[in-house]
């Protein structure tokens, strides 16, 4: 981890300042591509007619292990990084209120630890997501295995600043505790409004629920069989989609979430190359729960993206 630390932290920086929304996100692709192709990665660039998708491979054989990303920011969103107080950038009206800045650079790191391949492929989302309960057990396990950031006192206090500014919001609806029910849902709940940040791995068990939001994770979970996690970058509670997010964006505690989230990627890739059999039992259950029905696309194929041409 420490060999590739520096490079991430910067990529994270680059992505979080040029902040560009979907189609529009060259100099962050770029920026991917180039640090990948340092790596001895093979990229190619321009997928399904958009010119910022790719993807980017490593080696050859079986099994191939994709990780997804995003690194698009939203409009209206515009905010200055590591301050407690709305603070638009005069630069630019866009901010990466979702963490995307983060998103992608974890998966690069991951790629990097694991030489694997990442494909980064993104536009309207349409399915929901269609999660693998062995993949599931192999990130929790992943995420058991590394060990958890640890805080500075000033990292600390930032996050229970930036908490103080969003008091009124109940931490029981953050998304890292929607496959959670009952009366262990309201403990957690608690727990996050004493904590300024995550320092414990919440139990998973598989449910069957739908993850709302945008992602193409939902697309892809019927293509391959797919699952996801959510590290800790932001304080508890921090709502999605706010300048408090854009805020947090590239402090030292959200990288070390972002590190500790390519660390557990890299982990579980490991795992599989290790242990193929996981990969058999994860088709199985793919097949199984999708009855071998091949995935049609709910895009009509005559619908290109709306792109943006390069300035």
């Amino acid at each position: 981890m420490e060999t590739y630390t520096q490079l991430l932290t910067e990529l994270n920086e680059k992505i979080w300042n040029f902040s560009k929304l979907k189609f529009q996100e060259h100099q962050s692709a770029d920026a991917m591509a180039e640090l990948l192709r340092s790596h001895g990665f093979t990229v190619t660039m321009g997928l399904a007619d958009m010119d910022t998708a790719f993807t980017a491979t490593y080696g050859s054989g079986k099994p191939a292990i994709g990780l997804l990303a995003e690194f698009d920011a939203l409009s209206g969103l515009s905010q200055c990084a590591d301050v407690t107080a709305p603070c638009p950038r005069p630069e630019t009206e866009n901010g990466h209120g979702c963490g995307h800045n983060l998103l992608g650079t974890a998966c690069v790191g991951a790629a990097l630890m694991t030489e694997t391949q990442v494909e980064i492929c993104f536009d309207k989302a349409c399915s929901n997501v269609l999660s693998n309960s062995v993949l599931e057990q192999l990130l929790y396990e992943s995420m058991l295995a590394v060990p958890l950031p640890r805080y500075t006192p000033d990292e600390l206090a930032f996050a229970r600043s930036i908490q103080d500014t969003f008091r009124q919001v109940d931490p029981i609806n953050d998304l890292s505790l929607m496959g959670v029910v009952g009366p262990r849902k309201a403990q957690l709940a608690q727990r996050y409004r004493e904590l300024p940040m995550a320092d414990f791995v919440v139990e998973h068990r598989h449910q069957e629920i739908n993850i709302p939001g945008s992602s193409d994770v939902g697309d892809c979970s019927h293509v391959v069989p797919t699952a996801q996690f959510i590290g800790a970058c932001f304080a508890p509670g921090t709502p999605a989609h706010s300048w408090q997010m854009v805020a947090q964006g590239k402090s030292g505690a959200a990288v070390k979430g972002m590190l500790y989230a390519a660390q557990v990627l890299a982990h579980a890739g490991r795992t599989i190359l290790e242990h193929p059999a996981l990969v058999q039992q994860a088709k199985a259950e793919f097949l199984e729960r999708t009855a071998g029905a091949p995935y049609v696309c709910p895009i009509p194929p005559e619908i290109l993206p709306n792109r943006h041409a390069r300035p």
